[in-house]
């Protein structure tokens, strides 16, 4: 992978204008974003002098000053200085570059994201979501395999009943099914059956009831026991046809996932169904998050971009489907 550097340097030969007019149009936009609220402010502070001078004057008539001023600041603010494409223009100018210098062979859309149908054919999440949204989507091929991921936000309504002071209501709060990286990537070899990795923290906070459901989870298939104690313990395994889900769950590829867990730093979930490998890596990291309050062509910003593009890469790396999967296979082959 090119380092920052490289990308720097291509941005000040290839780029520089472009972002120069995109932190112009920034500084303006944050400009003005001052002097109107400085305004506010001044009709507000002018409102309590007059209160303080002159007892006659209403406190009605101070809060109806600010009542009326704040809506024009914002109308005006809103209609002539707000620049809302500025994300959106940024994004594309510096994030499809960044991913096109990085590997020509990705390609990057800032507003698509893996589609509602990919996300259930995986079948790691046995909640229906009624919010699903997602951005940042790069397509393309990694090392012969042809990928897909986005960041994909998947949450369900749950109403729970408050307690306030005088009886129980009902609240509607949305609570998360996954939010982070998804990925779906061709799988090099045919498997009879699925196969599922799962991390196990919810079987673990339910103590011993926890490892009878997750023995007996037959909606995810057969459950299997790890030969390495510290993958048993951090992942709940599950296939079709046990005796290949045994001949996948190689040493190497469980080290793999292994590191992936630790790198990362966050849950992990796997499933291999039909010659697909869907990979949900829940971080609750927002990617390729633009900072209006930074300046654009900053460094440091810009960096920022591309260590999160370098984060998703290396996670992806180390779950190179290709690799881990052809070594299962030659394995299975040789124990035959």
């Amino acid at each position: 992978m090119k380092t920052f550097d490289e990308f720097k340097a291509f941005l000040e030969e290839s780029l520089k204008d472009d972002l120069d007019s995109l932190e112009t149009r920034r500084k303006n936009m944050r400009h003005w974003r001052g002097r109107l609220g400085g305004i506010l402010l001044g009709v507000t502070t002018l409102s309590w002098a007059l209160a303080y001078l002159y007892s006659s004057v209403s406190i009605y008539i101070i809060v109806a000053a600010v009542v009326i001023t704040a809506p024009i600041v914002f109308f005006v603010y809103r209609k002539y200085f707000l620049d809302e494409t500025i994300p959106a223009n940024f994004k594309d100018l510096i994030v499809k570059n960044l991913v096109t210098f990085v590997d020509p062979a990705l390609n990057y859309y800032p507003e698509q994201h893996i589609s509602f149908d990919d996300f259930e054919a995986s079948k790691l999440f046995m909640l229906r979501p009624d919010h699903y949204i997602g951005d940042d989507l790069i397509k393309g091929e990694m090392d012969g395999v042809a990928l897909r991921f986005s960041e994909l936000h998947a949450s369900f309504e749950s109403n729970e009943k408050v307690q306030s002071t005088v009886f129980k209501k009902k609240k509607l709060v949305w609570k998360s099914i996954f939010d982070g990286l998804f990925l779906v990537a061709d799988s090099p070899i045919e498997l009879n059956g699925r196969v599922f990795i799962l991390d196990n923290n919810t079987y673990k906070t339910l103590g011993y009831l926890g490892t009878l459901i997750q023995k007996h989870h037959f909606y995810y298939g057969q459950y299997i026991l790890p030969t390495n104690h510290e993958f048993r313990d951090k992942f709940a395994v599950y296939a079709d046809d046990k005796l290949e889900g045994e001949k996948l769950l190689t040493e190497a590829f469980m080290q793999k996932i292994l590191r992936l867990k630790s790198k990362s730093k966050s849950r992990v979930f796997i499933s291999v169904i039909d010659n697909k490998l869907y990979m949900a890596v829940n971080m609750k990291k927002e990617i390729f998050k633009v900072n209006l309050n930074r300046s654009l062509s900053r460094a440091e910003h810009i960096k920022s971009f591309y260590n999160d593009l370098y984060y998703m890469l290396t996670v992806i790396d180390e779950l190179n489907a290709d690799e881990f999967l052809e070594a299962s296979a030659h394995e299975a082959e040789d124990e035959d």
